[in-house]
């Protein structure tokens, strides 16, 4: 099958400005469909259906569980599945508002908005058709069909309005104005699902492509919730805003708001279609995204100022002919045109949040910037009267944009121009350890080497290089596992960290009956994973040197695969799975690397943001980069800081997103143990600290706040946390611990880590200074 073949970037462009163009011609035309209706209508038949018409489209959203946006990030490479996750979405969604639609009949005072069973079937009828209509502008956007959508709703604004003038209620009866609302919508649903079903338009060759893994169930359910919920602030902000209008000021000022207010909202919808294509463009070809960054900013900056334009100079000559005192709402306006280009950044950060997938960060800023507004506008009506809510959306704006320039530095960062992003890879957590699929080399990146670097890579030797302390029952496995290479190892270097349990001797046991060639160097007493890395290093001879711990284990390409992909790379990449220690898989460890190859620096920056892992076993190095003993000789936490070190002396790093290595979570391992070494902990960020110093790199202070808590203070605290109902000795090193854990959170470095992007892990830290006892609780139940 061949890949996702879809259009240039600037396709976006005319995409985003279809849709723009089409909401504006929806809105003048959906004007004149009203006056029509108030002309030529009785004033309570024209109530009833405005009232019907709105119940059904606030029902039909409320349905649609934000399927919307998720189909703009998720179908452009859903290939061959793209037909039926789209019919069976409408299913469920057609369900799901026939349900909300019956349940509004029993509420609703059906005697002044029904005169029959009849009209009650036909309004539900109406929400399924509705709620179909409004989910399809979504799905022909991630279909990158934007321009059908804009096409869609144009038809749908002229039919209904010729509907409504040229048959009336002389064919359609008391329901006229229903029904010219909801046959035209019946009949653009049902040309395009015959679209998608057959294919047509070029839609066939997209649903031939080869589909992207997506990422697991739970992850998209969750993303599901949050997506819904960022919709759910966005409505229910403006809808309580006018509510405190009405309450605080009465109807009349409410009024004058009102229609300032649709005039406000008109400009906002035009900047909000513009994420849609930029999402689904951006899903089908992630290589273009540095590209599709540049035309959505300045798309988004022209229409921010002329919005801006028409707020200041055009809406205050609208509202002069509503009448006279209708200017009042003037001030109002122009604190909004201010606000217009205030906005470019939030719009920006919250595209490439969907499309990086990095959406609790921006729930999170979109709720309480929500609750800032209204808490504003609650104190500042009394004195401004209407004035007051242009006043809170400019503070509070300014304010959005503060807090999210740093994570869209980070984030431009990431998807700097020339690097292709790598494509998700699945999670076979359903599986065990032993029936993982191998990974296919990735073929594409071997012919692109210079000067046929992965053939002499293929040539090098491999020296293996594996520490073992006390791990006789899992020694056997690991070697076993190394011995089924489909890219043999040279050598295995087994370091024998001062066990006691005979795990050495089976080790070369091991290795002479796989046939690899071995050595053993025994170290009398225990000296930590680090030193004993380092001590084997200094009997390597080969040019490539992968460390993996003896406790665990590897798939049977893992060294075929970091090979391949080595090429001219100072040190290769992979992700990690994680299994039980019985074997089972328990999932994987990091997130989809976002490139294929980056510069030093920028894995430095990885490292510290959480989105590469610093573990040496996941590494093939060359001998070069390495030098004589790069790990810290501590007893534990040796991986970080050195890692960084090396990545800042390395002129390129390369990355899979494969996982063939195998990191085994048992009771003995490093990562669950307690005791007065776990406190080295809270030595780690002073670590990575002097070895940046040294390489002279500064990593951006909100990335070393979330890093100091995601990687010292809050694993401490949950390890000591645990060991707290073991014996006294250990409860009272623990409680030690914790003290020492909360003593390095305060308020600057829980708002730098809000400000890198990591809202989770800042709220865990607030939790946890704060509230110790609960966040106890909550630890020891997960």
């Amino acid at each position: 099958m061949s890949q996702v073949n879809t259009a240039p970037p600037r396709r976006f462009v005319a995409d985003a400005g279809a849709l723009m163009a089409s909401s504006a011609v929806n809105g003048a035309l959906g004007l004149v469909f009203w006056a029509w209706a108030a002309h030529r209508l009785p004033v309570a038949l024209v109530g009833r259906s405005s009232t019907l018409i709105m119940a059904a489209t606030t029902i039909a959203a409320v349905s649609n569980f934000s399927m919307g946006p998720f189909f703009e990030r998720f179908l452009p490479a859903a290939g061959r599945s793209g037909p039926r996750v789209i019919f069976r979405t409408h299913a469920a969604v057609a369900l799901v508002a026939a349900l909300l639609a019956t349940a509004y009949l029993l509420i609703a005072p059906r005697h002044l908005l029904f005169d029959n069973a009849c009209d009650m079937a036909l309004f539900v009828i109406a929400v399924v058709i509705v709620g179909a209509f409004a989910l399809q502008d979504s799905v022909l956007v991630g279909l990158l069909r934007g321009r059908w959508a804009a096409a869609k709703n144009i038809f749908h604004a002229l039919a209904k309005l010729a509907l409504l003038m040229l048959v009336g209620t002389t064919a359609l009866g008391m329901n006229a104005v229903l029904l010219a609302w909801v046959i035209p919508a019946a009949i653009a649903v049902a040309a395009a699902q015959y679209v998608i079903a057959t294919g047509a338009g070029g839609l066939g060759r997209l649903f031939e492509a080869q589909a992207r893994p997506v990422p697991p169930w739970r992850e998209l359910v969750r993303e599901c919730f949050s997506l819904y919920g960022i919709v759910l602030i966005n409505a229910l902000s403006s809808f309580v805003v006018t509510l405190l209008v009405v309450t605080r000021l009465g109807v009349e000022q409410a009024a004058y708001f009102g229609v300032a207010w649709t005039l406000v909202s008109g400009v906002a919808l035009l900047l909000s279609v513009i994420n849609g294509p930029f999402v689904a463009r951006a899903a089908a070809r992630p290589e273009d995204l540095p590209d599709l960054i540049r035309r959505q900013t300045r798309l988004l900056t022209l229409v921010a100022l002329a919005g801006a334009a028409a707020l200041a100079l055009a809406a205050p000559v609208a509202l002069r002919l509503l009448g006279r005192d209708y200017p009042t709402a003037r001030p109002l306006l122009l604190l909004m045109a201010v606000m217009q280009p205030l906005m470019i950044p939030a719009y920006l950060f919250a595209g490439l949040s969907r499309v990086l997938r990095r959406l609790d960060h921006l729930l999170l800023v979109q709720g309480l910037s929500a609750l800032a507004v209204i808490a504003a506008t609650w104190q500042l009506l009394p004195v401004f009267g209407i004035t007051a809510v242009g006043i809170a959306y400019v503070t509070v704006e300014l304010t959005v944009v503060v807090a999210v320039l740093g994570p869209i530095r980070s984030m431009l960062r990431e998807v700097r121009p020339g690097v292709p992003s790598y494509p998700p890879a699945p999670v076979h957590s359903d599986l065990p350890a032993a029936e993982m699929p191998p990974v296919a080399v990735n073929a594409d990146l071997a012919c692109a080497l210079p000067d046929g670097g992965v053939a002499r890579v293929e040539a090098m030797s491999v020296d293996v290089v594996v520490p073992l302390h006390n791990c006789a029952e899992f020694i056997a496995e690991c070697v076993a596992a190394l011995g089924r290479q489909t890219r043999p190892p040279t050598r295995v270097v087994i370091v024998d960290d001062g066990s006691t349990d005979g795990g050495a001797d089976l080790g070369m046991a091991a290795l002479a009956a796989v046939g690899l060639p071995g050595i053993l160097v025994r170290i009398d007493e225990r000296v930590g994973a680090g030193a004993a890395r380092n001590q084997g290093l200094g009997v390597v001879t080969a040019e490539l040197v992968w460390f993996v711990d003896a406790d665990d284990t590897v798939a049977d390409d893992a060294l075929e695969i970091l090979c391949a992909a080595l090429g001219e790379h100072d040190f290769m990449a992979c992700r990690t799975t994680l299994i039980a220690s019985d074997g089972q898989v328990l999932g994987i460890d990091e997130p989809t690397p976002p490139h294929i190859e980056v510069a030093g620096e920028e894995f430095a920056g990885l490292l510290l943001s959480g989105v590469v892992r610093a573990y040496p076993t996941t590494k093939l190095f060359r001998r070069a980069i390495l030098g004589e003993r790069p790990w810290d000789e501590v007893r534990r936490y040796e991986d970080m800081a050195a890692m960084l070190a090396l990545s800042l002396r390395a002129r390129s790093i390369g990355l899979v997103a494969a996982a063939p290595y195998r990191y085994r979570q048992h009771a003995a391992s490093a990562s669950k143990s307690f005791d007065p070494v776990t406190l080295q902990l809270l030595e780690l960020p002073d670590r990575v600290r002097e070895r940046a110093r040294a390489a002279g790199y500064r990593p951006a202070p909100a990335v070393f706040a979330a890093f100091v808590f995601r990687e010292s203070v809050l694993p401490l605290a949950n390890l000591a946390i645990r060991a707290q109902s073991g014996s006294p000795a250990a409860s009272e090193l623990a409680q030690q611990a914790v003290r020492s854990a909360r003593d390095r959170i305060g308020v600057r470095g829980l708002v730098l880590t809000v400000c890198a992007g990591q809202p989770r892990i800042a709220a865990a830290a607030l939790v946890l200074k704060s509230f110790p006892g609960l966040y106890a609780r909550v630890l020891r139940r997960r």
